[in-house]
C-alpha cells in the first residue's frame, strides 16, 4: 500500500502542497486529477522522492526516505511528464536503461516484450531522437515497464507512477496505454497516474484523488468524486457530469462547460 501523510512541499517561496494526505492500493489504478497548479505533478514527485517534502510517505510499509535508490528502483518505475536524452541512443538502448535500474535485470526478451507491448518493436534499432513526441513517450513507458516487468515479486507488489502518460498520444494509443496500466494492476501491481483527461480517468480508474489548492478535495470511486458540484468547485467553472447507461460511468462534454461559462 502507498500512504502519504501530511505532505508539505514548497518550491521557492510558494507552498505547492499543503498538508496533502492520500493512499493507493496495489491491484488498482489510482488517478490524481485537478486543475493546473493544484499540485498533481508535485504530489507524484514527492511520492517518488524527487522533491524535498515534510511528512511521511510509505510504500509497502517502508518509509521511502529510508530506502536506497536501488531499493526504490526495485519497487517502482517512474514515467515523468517529459524525458530528455542528450546522447544518440537507439530505442532498444533506451528501454534497456530500465533493466539496469530494476530487478527484471538480465532476463532475456524483456526489452523486446516491452517494446512489443507499446507497439514499437519494429523501431527497436532506430535513433530515439528520430521518433515523434508520442512515440518517444511510448518508448519511455516501455523503459519503465522493463524496470518492473513482473507486477509482483516475492509477494511484494511493484508500482507504476505515471505523470500524464497519454498527453502526447492519439486516441488509439491512449487506450493502449491505459489498458497496459489496467493489466499491470490486474496482475497485482499498483498504478498511480496523474491525469488531465477526466473521461479516460472515469473509464479506467478504480480510485480518484481530486486535488485543489495543494490539498485533497475528494477521494473515492469515479462515481463518488466525479460529480458536477465537486468538479465545478475544483476547476472553477460550471461542469455538468453525465452518466452512461449502467454501470453509469461519469463523463463530461467540454463544450457544455464552455457554454455555461459564457
Amino acid at each position: 500500500m502507498l500512504v502519504a501523510r501530511n505532505i508539505h512541499v514548497s518550491l521557492g517561496t510558494s507552498r505547492v502542497l499543503d498538508g496533502l494526505s492520500l493512499s493507493a492500493l496495489p491491484g488498482q489504478i489510482t488517478c490524481i486529477v485537478g486543475p493546473n497548479g493544484s499540485g498533481k505533478t508535485t504530489s507524484l514527485r514527492a511520492i517518488t522522492g524527487d522533491v524535498p517534502y515534510t511528512g511521511q510517505i510509505t510504500l509497502g510499509g517502508k518509509d521511502i526516505a529510508t530506502l536506497k535508490p536501488r531499493e526504490l528502483a526495485a519497487l517502482r518505475g517512474v514515467l515523468p511528464q517529459a524525458s530528455t536524452l542528450a546522447f544518440p541512443f537507439t530505442v532498444n538502448e533506451v528501454v534497456q536503461i530500465g533493466l539496469h535500474h530494476g530487478t527484471s535485470g538480465d532476463h532475456d526478451g524483456i526489452t523486446r516484450a516491452a517494446l512489443r507491448r507499446v507497439d514499437l518493436l519494429k523501431y527497436a534499432d532506430r535513433p530515439y531522437q528520430d521518433l515523434s513526441g508520442g512515440e518517444q513517450q511510448r518508448v519511455q513507458l516501455a523503459r519503465v515497464l522493463a524496470q518492473v516487468w513482473e507486477p509482483v515479486v516475492d509477494r511484494t507488489p511493484r508500482w507504476l507512477f505515471l505523470d500524464e502518460p497519454v498527453s502526447s498520444l492519439d486516441i488509439a494509443h491512449q487506450l493502449q496505454v491505459m489498458r497496459i496500466a489496467r493489466d499491470f494492476a490486474g496482475a497485482g501491481g499498483g498504478v498511480v497516474a496523474v491525469m488531465h483527461d477526466l473521461n479516460l480517468t472515469a473509464m479506467f480508474a478504480d480510485r480518484v484523488i481530486l486535488l485543489a489548492g495543494g490539498a485533497c478535495l475528494a477521494t473515492g470511486s469515479p462515481a463518488e468524486v466525479m460529480t458536477s458540484p465537486l468538479l465545478s468547485r475544483a476547476y472553477g467553472c460550471d461542469l455538468q457530469v453525465g452518466r452512461t447507461p449502467p454501470p453509469g460511468t461519469p463523463f463530461l462534454l467540454p463544450h457544455l462547460a464552455a457554454l455555461a461559462a459564457e
